[in-house]
């Protein structure tokens, strides 16, 4: 048996209770702040606007009116996207269903399609009218029409979809059930794959990290939401089914070397075999998941925001699979397979005394 030089359960007791003051401060931000969901789960519309004279030069002055002419909207609108089909550049906004109905923002967006198609001319006073009547008397129109006459002359094209609250809690409800199944799923296939390695131990061990993973995951889009506006959307859905997958793969691999070397020291204690198991599996994991790591880093520089929206949750992931596999997984196995060996010792010793009774 090798020596023992890295006490990873040891180690693992002051990173658990780090972990669990993490997951603290994601639920008091979620009570708090809460997080920054997009348009899927909030409800809300999405203009695309395309423009003729719209090109990679002047992509960012065409965005800063067209954003201005939303905001005096009193509409919150997010960055730009842009968008490129077939060598057409446009752009898409995102704004949450301030007013929570669908065929109010409809009129309004249908009205700034008319002021876009008019230049902010021959504005009837009716429209005028309409705008005050949803947006308030304060609405400042002039300022609205001054805007617009920096797309005087130009073909603008408004494309809008809405999504309305009932929408977007289905989307939301869907979203969970995907997630639980997931996990029932990786339940289910780690019970059959290491039943001979602790039985529930080595399943309840993996599902606690996997959760500890995804709470992470959210703590972590809760801040980065705060901070740089990263909002929770289908794509961090699909992230968090993605690593859910992934990261039990990191726990496979340490609990496959356990099996091994308990078929080969079936006598020693629980924590030698975790410290052993993972000394031998360190560098390979460390070395698989910052190869990962880097690849997911790339896309995420050079990616479009929509790539970014489901790659930095990825990293996130990652950092928390890798993490967990080792700090959360393993020591969780051998205490819990400590404590299977211990009930089955006072077991034992109880029989023993019972059938001396008897005697």
């Amino acid at each position: 048996m090798a020596e023992k030089s890295f006490d990873i359960i040891k180690r693992s007791k002051l990173l658990m209770i780090i972990s669990a003051c993490l997951i603290v401060v994601g639920i008091i931000l979620a009570f708090t702040i809460g997080p920054n969901y997009g348009i899927e789960f909030s409800g809300g519309v999405e203009l695309e606007v395309e423009i003729n004279e719209l090109t990679e030069n002047n992509f960012d002055e065409y965005e800063t009116i067209v954003a201005e002419q939303l905001k005096l909207l009193s509409l919150d609108v997010s960055n730009a996207t842009k968008l490129t089909y077939n060598g057409k550049i446009s752009m898409q906004f995102q704004f949450k269903n301030e007013i929570n109905n669908v065929e109010v923002n409809e009129t309004v967006m249908s009205l700034l399609d008319n002021l876009y198609r008019n230049g902010g001319n021959n504005v009837e006073e009716a429209d005028r009218a309409t705008l005050r009547t949803y947006l308030g008397e304060d609405f400042d129109f002039d300022s609205y029409v001054g805007i617009m006459g920096a797309l005087k002359g130009s073909t603008v094209t408004i494309y809008q979809t809405s999504i309305g609250a009932s929408a977007s809690k289905e989307l939301f409800s869907k979203a969970l059930k995907a997630l639980a199944v997931a996990l029932a799923a990786v339940l289910v296939y780690i019970l059959i794959r290491f039943w001979n390695v602790g039985k529930f131990a080595s399943a309840c061990a993996a599902i606690i990290a996997l959760i500890h993973d995804v709470l992470i995951m959210i703590t972590l889009m809760l801040i980065a939401g705060a901070i740089f506006d990263l909002q929770i959307n289908e794509n961090f859905v699909a992230a968090v089914v993605t690593i859910v997958c992934y990261s039990i793969n990191n726990t496979i691999v340490i609990f496959d070397r356990i099996r091994e070397n308990q078929l080969m020291y079936n006598t020693a204690p629980s924590d030698t075999l975790a410290n052993m198991s993972v000394r031998e599996v360190l560098k390979r994991t460390i070395f698989a998941s910052l190869t990962t790591f880097v690849a997911v880093l790339v896309l995420t520089i050079i990616g479009v925001p929509s790539v970014r929206e489901f790659t930095i949750p990825i990293m996130f992931g990652l950092v928390a699979g890798t993490y967990s596999a080792f700090f959360i997984a393993t020591p969780l196995w051998a205490m819990f397979k400590g404590l299977g060996k211990k009930n089955a010792g006072k077991n034992d010793r109880k029989g023993a005394v019972q059938a001396t009774q008897k005697d």
